[in-house]
C-alpha cells in the first residue's frame, strides 16, 4: 500500500527507465540566492516569480485548475461551505434563487469583507416561463434626514467620506431576496437560512485572504482622522483574542449574526425593516448621531427592472442599468467591436492598450452620466449605441507606444469589512454606499474616496461598484449553464474600479447573484 501510494504521487519522470534518465540528465542549474528557499512562518507572502501556474496537461499554460462540468446544477463561491449550502438547497428541489440565496447569505458571515445584510442585492435571473432575462435592483436610498448642507459639511477633499454614518444607506440585500423568493422560491423561506445558523454558531475556518483583508481593515478603523464615530463592536465581532482579527484558520463565531438570521428565518423582511431589526438599527444611528431612521428602512422596496442589451461579435451580453454601473461593460465592448482583437494576439500591448482605452471612454461617461434614473434622466440607449461606439472608437489611437498605464490603487475601496458600523447584538455591519451619488453634468471625476457631494438628495440611491453580468451566447462557446440549447453564462459582478474588464468566458461570477435559471 505505502508503495502503490508513493508512485501515485509520484511524477511520471521518476518511473521512466534508469537508463533513460541517465542519458537525459542535465545538471540541476543553480538557485537564485536572491529567491526564498521556503516559506518564512511569519510572512504573509511566498514570492517566487520564478515559479507559476500550470500543473495541468490540457488547456491553457497559465491555469491553475480545471473546468467543472455537471449535470443538474451548479454554485460558484469563492468559499467551499457557501457553495455547499447552495448545492445543498439545490438537492432539496430548490431554485436557482434558492440556492443563491442561502449562498449569499453563507458569504455574509464566512467572507464578511464582500458581502454582507447590511448592504445591496442585484440580480439578473432567468425565467423560463417569460423565456427572458430579468432584473432586480436591491438599492437602499439615501437617509430622509441627511440633507446636502450636512454632506458638505462633512466632506474630506471635496468628497463623500468613505467611512462612518454618513456613507450609509438602506441595506437593501434582505428585501432583494424576499422579492426573488416570493417569485421564483420553491423551498420554504425559513429553510434556506439554516445552513449560515449553522456555521455562524459552530464556527468555520477563516480563509487567509479574508484573514487578511479583515486584519487590515480593523487596523485601519484605529486610524485618527476616519470618521467613524465607534468601532468597538466591530473590534468584538471580528478582532478576536488579540483584538487585531483572525488569523489564516482561526474558527470564527457571530453568534449575534446567527440571531439576527434566525429572526429573518421566521419574520421574512419585515422584521428587517419595520420589526425588531429596524428598531435597532434606528436606536444605533440615533445614538451615534446618524441619520437612518426606521422611516426609512419600512419605505424601502426592490425593483425589478429591465436589463439592458448589446450584442458582442455574435454574444448577447446584458447589464442593468438604473443606478448601477452596469452598462460601462456594454460601452466598453461595443467599442471593441470596432477593433481587431484577436489580431491583435493575446495579451500583447495593443490588445492591452485598446482595453484599457475603452475602458477609460466609457468611464469618462460614468463620472459624467450615471446617476440614480429617479432623479436623472440617463442617456441609456444613447450610451450603449453602435453608432456613438464607432465615434468613441475613433479617439482611440491604435499606438500602444504612445500610451502609458499606470496603475494606482484606489483608497477606500471595499476589500475589507466594510464599515465599523455594527449593531450591537445583531452583526451586521452596513455598506459603505454613499460615495457615488451623483447626476449628470457635473463634469465629476472619481476621486479615491468617492464622489463630490454637490448632487447628494435624500432619498437618491447611489451608484453601487457591484453589478452582475448575464451573457447569452449563439455562436460562441461560453459556459453551457442550462440544457434547453441555449447557452448562458454568469460572470463576474463588477466591484469597484477595475471589474467590467474582466468579463471573459469560464470564469463565472462570485459576488451578488449573476444569472439564474429558476
Amino acid at each position: 500500500m505505502r508503495r502503490r501510494t508513493l508512485l501515485a504521487a509520484a511524477p511520471a519522470v521518476a518511473l521512466l527507465p534508469t537508463a533513460g534518465l541517465a542519458q537525459s540528465a542535465k545538471p540541476a542549474p543553480k538557485g537564485d540566492p536572491a529567491l526564498p528557499p521556503a516559506w518564512d512562518k511569519d510572512s504573509e507572502r511566498f514570492l517566487r516569480p520564478d515559479v507559476h501556474a500550470g500543473d495541468r496537461p490540457v488547456g491553457a499554460s497559465f491555469a491553475s485548475r480545471t473546468a467543472a462540468y455537471g449535470l443538474s446544477g451548479a454554485v460558484g463561491t469563492a468559499h467551499p461551505l457557501a457553495t455547499q449550502a447552495g448545492i445543498d438547497m439545490l438537492k432539496r428541489g430548490g431554485s436557482a434563487v434558492d440556492a443563491a440565496i442561502a449562498t449569499n447569505a453563507c458569504l455574509g458571515l464566512l467572507e464578511p469583507t464582500a458581502n454582507g445584510i447590511g448592504g445591496d442585492a442585484y440580480a439578473m435571473i432567468w425565467d423560463p416561463k417569460a423565456k427572458k432575462v430579468v432584473g432586480l435592483a436591491g438599492s437602499g436610498k439615501s437617509p430622509r434626514a441627511l440633507d446636502l448642507a450636512t454632506v458638505r459639511s462633512r466632506a474630506t477633499g471635496g468628497a463623500i467620506p468613505a467611512y462612518g454614518a454618513i456613507a450609509v444607506s438602506v441595506p437593501g440585500t434582505v428585501d432583494a431576496w424576499w422579492t426573488m423568493h416570493q417569485r421564483y422560491g420553491k423551498l420554504p423561506w425559513k429553510e434556506l437560512f439554516e445552513p449560515v445558523i449553522a456555521h455562524a454558531e459552530a464556527g468555520a475556518p477563516v480563509p487567509d485572504m479574508i484573514a487578511y483583508y479583515i486584519r487590515r481593515s480593523l487596523a485601519g478603523f484605529r486610524q485618527p482622522g476616519r470618521g467613524i464615530e465607534e468601532v468597538d463592536n466591530a473590534l468584538r465581532t471580528y478582532g478576536m483574542a488579540d483584538g487585531k482579527g483572525p488569523q489564516a484558520g482561526q474558527v470564527f463565531r457571530n453568534p449575534d449574526l446567527a440571531r439576527t438570521f434566525r429572526l429573518i428565518a421566521e419574520g421574512g423582511r419585515d422584521v428587517f425593516y419595520d420589526g425588531e431589526i429596524a428598531r435597532t438599527i434606528d436606536a444605533y444611528f440615533r445614538r451615534i448621531g446618524g441619520w437612518l431612521r426606521r422611516e426609512d428602512l419600512a419605505a424601502h422596496r426592490s425593483e425589478w427592472i429591465e436589463p439592458h442589451r448589446t450584442s458582442y461579435r455574435g454574444t448577447d451580453v446584458y447589464a442593468l442599468g438604473a443606478n448601477t454601473q452596469g452598462i460601462a461593460t456594454l460601452q466598453m465592448l461595443n467599442i471593441l467591436e470596432n477593433f481587431d482583437l484577436k489580431g491583435a494576439g493575446f495579451q500583447s500591448a495593443l490588445s492591452i492598450h485598446l482595453q484599457a482605452e475603452a475602458k477609460r471612454l466609457a468611464y469618462e461617461d460614468r463620472a459624467r452620466y450615471y446617476a440614480d434614473p429617479h432623479f436623472s434622466n440617463v442617456p441609456v440607449e444613447w450610451l450603449i449605441s453602435k453608432d456613438y461606439a464607432a465615434e468613441r472608437a475613433r479617439l482611440i489611437r491604435p499606438d500602444p507606444r504612445r500610451y502609458h498605464l499606470f496603475q494606482r490603487r484606489r483608497q477606500g475601496r471595499h476589500d475589507g469589512v466594510d464599515d465599523p458600523v455594527e449593531l450591537p447584538r445583531h452583526g451586521i455591519g452596513s455598506r459603505r454606499r454613499r460615495p457615488r451619488f451623483h447626476v449628470p453634468g457635473s463634469r465629476a471625476i472619481v476621486q479615491p474616496a468617492g464622489w463630490p457631494p454637490e448632487y447628494l438628495r435624500p432619498r437618491q440611491a447611489p451608484v453601487p461598484d457591484d453589478h452582475p453580468r448575464f451573457r447569452r451566447a449563439w455562436r460562441h462557446a461560453v459556459d453551457e449553464l442550462r440544457g434547453d440549447g441555449r447557452r448562458h453564462a454568469a460572470a463576474g459582478a463588477d466591484a469597484d474600479h477595475g471589474q467590467p474588464h474582466r468579463l471573459r468566458p469560464r470564469n463565472p461570477g462570485r459576488r451578488r447573484f449573476a444569472a439564474l435559471a429558476p
